[in-house]
């Protein structure tokens, strides 16, 4: 999380996770992202991993703002497999979970 003058500023690393498998939505102040990463396949056979250093399968995070932001405004673009998500700076904040639609590039 980044602190700008007027913003702030989430940024995720995600590779290998497709936009249509993200979900991103805020509840009070946290962000909560879900999605799923699945394992790469061979076309036409059966493969085996012999080695693998990156993670698979579902996951769900949560990120906590910790700061008045104005989530009704929030904007987020994903693109090369990063999540950024911006926050404009406000006095004062209200709850509820707002979710928040992911554009790419």
């Amino acid at each position: 999380i980044v602190e700008g003058p007027t913003h702030y500023m989430v940024k995720v690393e995600l590779p290998g996770v497709p936009l249509a498998d993200l979900f991103l939505a805020v509840d009070g102040g946290n962000i909560i992202l879900r999605g799923e990463k699945l394992p790469p396949r061979f076309d036409t056979e059966p493969a085996r991993t012999h080695l693998s250093e990156r993670g698979y399968g579902r996951f769900e995070r949560v990120i906590a703002i910790n700061a008045p932001v104005n989530t009704h405004k929030a904007e987020a673009t994903y693109q090369d497999g990063v999540l950024r998500i911006t926050f404009p700076k406000v006095d004062n904040r209200r709850g509820g979970e707002v979710r928040i639609p992911v554009s790419e590039g």
